[in-house]
């Protein structure tokens, strides 16, 4: 009897200690993103500092993101909070989306067919206009609006690239999720540019 009453505590304390383990374990777990993200913001933040005043730049890479207003702004917002948890640290930012996988076309109707696709890359630059000359149009407008169910964008297109594909000034670049899908976004190219001098910073 008195064996079996201690045999019955060590298996309860036995179990209690697994229980224990498992919930600290668990709590470690659920709380390590949070402070390895301390951990990273504080490096950050450490690096900055040391860096001279000329070379805080800052670049924010968002990956694989709708080509969609809703996204778009949801990236940049994020990309602002970060921004203010850094103050004045950085000198100059720049914000770079690379989109999932699209297909485009010059006629809404005529996506290009095939299984190959592209994945668009947006920058938002401070000062883009000040660091290129306008070869033919103007500079894109920053809003963004809506006809019917497609949205509509103005955009710069480089000298090469536009010859590349066969864009001019007054196209429209219609984008699409698949061959199938109809087109969700209508690109209206408004200027072609070179930039005035690959060897500035601002192209780093």
């Amino acid at each position: 009897m008195f064996f079996s009453r201690r045999r019955v505590r060590y298996e309860f304390f036995q179990m209690t200690a697994l229980v224990l383990g498992v919930l600290i374990m668990t709590s470690i777990l659920a709380g390590a993103p949070m402070y390895l993200k301390s951990i990273e913001a504080l490096g950050l933040r450490s690096a900055l500092q040391v860096l001279s005043s000329s070379n805080r730049n800052v670049q924010v890479s968002v990956d694989r993101l709708p080509l969609t207003k809703l996204s778009v702004a949801s990236a940049t917002e994020q990309v602002d909070v970060a921004l203010r948890e850094l103050g004045n640290l950085p000198v100059s930012v720049t914000q770079e989306s690379h989109t999932r996988l699209h297909y485009w076309g010059l006629k809404s109707d005529a996506i290009i067919p095939g299984p190959a696709s592209d994945s668009a890359i947006l920058q938002r630059f401070e000062g883009f206009s000040t660091h290129v000359d306008y070869v033919e149009g103007y500079a894109p407008s920053d809003l963004v609006t809506q006809e019917a169910a497609i949205t509509v964008a103005q955009v710069a297109v480089p000298v090469d690239r536009a010859e590349l594909l066969g864009v001019t000034v007054g196209d429209d670049i219609w984008i699409a999720s698949s061959t199938e899908d109809p087109p969700y976004l209508k690109l209206q190219v408004v200027g072609l540019f070179t930039p005035r001098d690959l060897h500035e910073e601002f192209w780093f």
